[in-house]
């Protein structure tokens, strides 16, 4: 790939300056088929300045993907199709390229992709998010809990997986956005939807608790999916392959709140009561 600059050709063409050779570099590029060796030529001019000095100038870089880096982006975009549309693993990816004779270690793959990942989440993913909380009709939220590995160390033992959750958010048919967060909070929560005036479909955990802004939302429980039936009628349903009748299923229910003044009452008279014997 030859680059050249436009003002320094008009030179050339007026016989102000002429090119003297290239400036090279290379970087790994991937087309169908396998790897490429993609060879940047810069030109390099020589011309003459005011003062009738020889000086020698190279056609600048253009904007890279990445500063200094090894991988073209027609390698960076299939190293994140190969991971995370065709779910292959880096060590897998890392063979693959071993046996078509260009080594490339994981560990320089999973820079690239962190970058790659920081990169898209502060531009293209921060737009969804801005254009969600400003345009949507109706917000759809849901937490999901996950087990967290511990960063391996010299220390002898095991320790436990740390608790962290995903939140996903459902804005209308136009972004599907996701959030961690180590806490599942109602300040989270806040802090997600700061600034969203419309409607707001949240966990139940999340509609039930107070957490700033909320006023300005209007907050509905998500309902469950599916035929609901009551204890009666899941008392009466047998089983298909026995014909047994199944026992009737327990839901769970909440505890009533306990009558706090007649609860005092009954010890005061309580009290009464021993203070008399």
């Amino acid at each position: 790939m030859e680059l050249s600059d436009p003002l320094f050709d008009d030179l050339v063409a007026q016989g102000k300056a002429e090119r003297i050779g290239f400036e090279e570099s290379c970087k790994l590029a991937w087309q169908r088929g396998g790897m490429r060796r993609l060879l940047i030529a810069r030109v390099k001019y020589r011309t003459v300045d005011t003062q009738g000095r020889s000086v020698v100038e190279t056609t600048p870089m253009p904007v890279e993907t990445f500063a200094r880096s090894l991988a073209a982006p027609s390698m960076l975009a299939h190293i994140a199709t190969e991971k995370h549309c065709d779910g292959l693993p880096l060590h897998r990816i890392e063979d693959r390229f071993a046996r078509d004779g260009v080594p490339v270690d994981r560990g320089t793959m999973c820079r690239w992709l962190e970058d790659a990942g920081a990169t898209l989440g502060a531009t293209v993913v921060a737009a969804m998010k801005a254009d969600a909380l400003a345009r949507a009709f109706c917000i759809a939220t849901d937490a999901t809990g996950v087990a967290i590995q511990p960063i391996r160390t010299h220390e002898k033992g095991h320790k436990p997986c740390r608790r962290g959750h995903y939140f996903v958010l459902v804005a209308d048919r136009d972004h599907v956005l996701f959030e961690y967060t180590q806490k599942e909070t109602a300040a989270f929560v806040g802090q997600m939807l700061h600034g969203f005036r419309a409607t707001c479909r949240l966990t139940p955990r999340a509609s039930t608790t107070r957490w700033p802004g909320r006023p300005t939302l209007t907050i509905r429980k998500t309902i469950p999916i599916g035929p609901s039936r009551t204890r009666s009628d899941v008392g009466r349903t047998r089983d298909a392959s026995s014909g047994r009748r199944r026992s009737p299923v327990t839901r769970r229910t909440r505890r009533a709140r306990p009558d706090w003044p007649h609860l005092r009452a009954r010890c005061w008279l309580a009290r009464q009561a021993t203070f008399r014997k």
